[in-house]
């Protein structure tokens, strides 16, 4: 997403008379700020505009030959100032989401038929640019370039058809010549999706589906819809970061040619993921989107995610809850009539859940009965499962629960931070095992994957 910063006229949809002077400026760091010279109230001195934490749910605009929209406006009350009259009053407000291009009265009319939106890293996953070099040596003056614009591969799924295509950019001026692929995505919903839905799929679906694939930081970039015009979308981007354009296949997981046949299963049942694992997508890809995260934090997210994989895919419970209720009761009045209060309700919490796998058992219940038909990479990577399980549980209660006995200050960060990667590479192999990808082909791309290579390196010495 670019940067921008732009004079303009501001007012809110049910006074439009009253338009206010102010800057509009974004950066997909900070996100979008609005500097008002004045506010949008409808008396000059009326100070509710300057509580803090108040929120401005659509304000129109007029900036550089255009129309904007500036949706969930938050009045920042730390840099708003005080004066007798609105010329001498100023409003600062943080802007959750800018539409360039088109005026929305309320938030219900932001419901559009599709949205289209390119992703960093995009064109090196696919790896095809469709341009063609010939140089003629014979003649040695004919250099001859052409472009064959690629077919678009197409993914219906739930009432969604998903449209990856080629686009081009002509560059050049009057004495030189060239053309740019560039990939983008289209969303075409059978019905009319609002904004919110789209961002989930951009920002959950699709984002993390190109973060697994590359193995990179991944962001959207110019999102559009189409409006009567042309309408462009910005928001903040957590941990943006320009694309790294000397990136290579190595690094990738998988790339678009790995998969190109099966990619429609692949995409359909990630998706599907996505909603049945929120929970444990949003703490793996929570540690990859944040600019500056403690190792600490990232391991228990880690931990945490793999807990609840295992929570929700393979179960893990020793017996039922009808089966363990008379096991729970018995537990229960066998505690001595000497513990009571808190102690009492701490042992029967306790109790409760006995008859669930300890964080310890469903590590090595991933690493072993889950991943079976995938023994050989997980043993390259974590040796001894039993041994992995046990050193990572030991980690997680030092950590979760500092004593005298076992610091903190013990843990080595070389330490923890290989045992991030290695936790970080066997969720990547449960969510390939998920999608739907086979043993074999699991293998091959663990095999040519640069970082499982170090990893698996390392652990063999």
């Amino acid at each position: 997403m670019d940067s921008f910063e732009h004079l303009g006229y501001f007012w809110v949809p049910d006074d439009p008379e009253r338009k206010q002077p102010g800057k509009l400026s974004f950066d997909p760091v900070t996100g979008g700020k609005l500097e008002l010279y004045g506010n949008l109230e409808h008396s000059a001195n009326r100070p509710a505009v300057f509580n803090p934490g108040r929120t401005i749910d659509i304000i129109l605009g007029e900036v550089f030959q255009s129309l904007v929209t500036l949706r969930n406006c938050l009045v920042n009350y730390a840099e708003a100032s005080w004066g007798p009259t609105t010329a001498s009053q100023s409003t600062v407000l943080r802007i959750g989401c800018i539409f360039l291009g088109e005026h929305f009265a309320s938030s219900d009319k932001l419901t559009f038929r599709e949205l289209t939106v390119g992703f960093t890293y995009l064109n090196a996953w696919i790896g095809r640019s469709g341009i063609e070099r010939k140089w003629d040596r014979i003649s040695n003056g004919h250099y001859e370039i052409t472009y064959d614009r690629p077919e678009p591969v197409d993914i219906e799924h739930n009432g969604l058809k998903l449209s990856i295509y080629a686009a081009w950019v002509s560059t050049g001026a009057a004495n030189e010549a060239g053309i740019r692929a560039n990939y983008r995505i289209s969303l075409t919903p059978d019905e009319s999706l609002h904004i919110d839905k789209y961002r989930e799929i951009v920002d959950d679906h699709l984002r993390s589906f190109l973060s697994l694939a590359t193995g990179r930081t991944v962001f959207p970039v110019d999102l559009r819809i189409w409006q009567t015009k042309d309408v462009r979308i910005f928001y903040r981007m957590r941990g943006y970061e320009t694309e790294d354009e000397s990136v290579s296949p190595w690094p990738m997981l998988f790339t678009f040619s790995d998969i190109e046949s099966q990619l429609r299963k692949y995409m359909a049942n990630w998706i599907d993921m996505n909603y049945r694992l929120r929970s444990v997508m949003w703490q793996f890809y929570w540690i990859q989107y944040q600019p500056v995260l403690h190792l600490e934090t990232s391991f228990l997210l880690l931990a945490q995610a793999l807990e609840g994989f295992h929570r929700i895919v393979c179960g893990g419970v020793y017996q039922n809850d009808k089966e363990y209720e008379p096991v729970k009761q018995a537990l229960i009045a066998a505690i001595p009539d000497s513990v009571s209060g808190s102690h009492r309700d701490k042992l029967k919490a306790m109790i409760k859940y006995g008859f669930e796998y300890s964080f310890r058992k469903r590590l090595e219940t991933i690493c072993g009965r889950y991943l079976e038909n995938c023994s050989e990479v997980v043993e390259d990577l974590l040796g001894d499962r039993r041994q992995f399980a046990l050193g990572i549980t030991k980690i997680r209660n030092t950590l979760t629960h500092p004593d005298v006995r076992r610091s903190v200050d013990e843990l080595e960060n070389d330490d923890l931070f290989y045992n991030i990667r290695r936790m970080q590479m066997l969720m990547r192999i449960c969510f390939l095992k998920e999608m739907g990808f086979p043993p074999g082909e699991i293998t091959r791309l663990l095999n040519k994957n640069q970082e499982y290579q170090v990893l698996t390196k390392d652990n063999s010495d």
